[in-house]
């Protein structure tokens, strides 16, 4: 068998001390002191969640309250940006109908009898490009 070395330990106030050279070193605790932290630190977790589910109640209340609103999830950000660009895809969409129907009209002022035109001036606008005005009379 291999040496055995004596230590000489001192229990102080429920922790254990190796005593070395003079110094005190700390290397444990008794089983009293252990018990009792473990029943502090059960006590403290149970506290805790206690605590989370008065703290859930109260933010459930204040929601239903309407004094403050949930977040939206990631899906509903992502649905709402969805419908919303499928409102301006129709908004467009009828932008761009209206765009056709008044070039069919120009369309048709342009081609049809001289007479009900009056005044037709060209110029430039602000940008740079060209413009006919004209007056239809009827």
């Amino acid at each position: 068998m291999g040496d055995q070395q004596a230590i000489t330990c001192i229990v102080e106030n429920g922790n254990i001390f190796k005593l070395e050279f003079g110094q005190k070193i700390c290397i444990g605790v008794t089983a009293e002191v252990f018990t009792d932290l473990k029943n502090s630190a059960e006590k403290a977790i149970t506290r805790n969640d206690e605590l989370a589910t008065e703290k859930d109640k109260y933010y459930n209340m204040l929601i239903e309250h309407g004094i403050i609103t949930k977040p939206k999830s990631t899906e509903d950000r992502v649905l709402e940006l969805e419908q919303t660009n499928s409102k301006i895809l129709l908004f467009l969409e009828k932008i761009n109908s209206r765009l056709d129907a008044n070039d069919k009209k120009l369309g048709v002022l342009e081609d049809g009898p001289t007479n009900n035109i009056k005044n037709g001036k060209s110029s430039r606008d602000r940008a740079g490009q060209d413009t006919t005005s004209i007056t239809v009379v009827n």
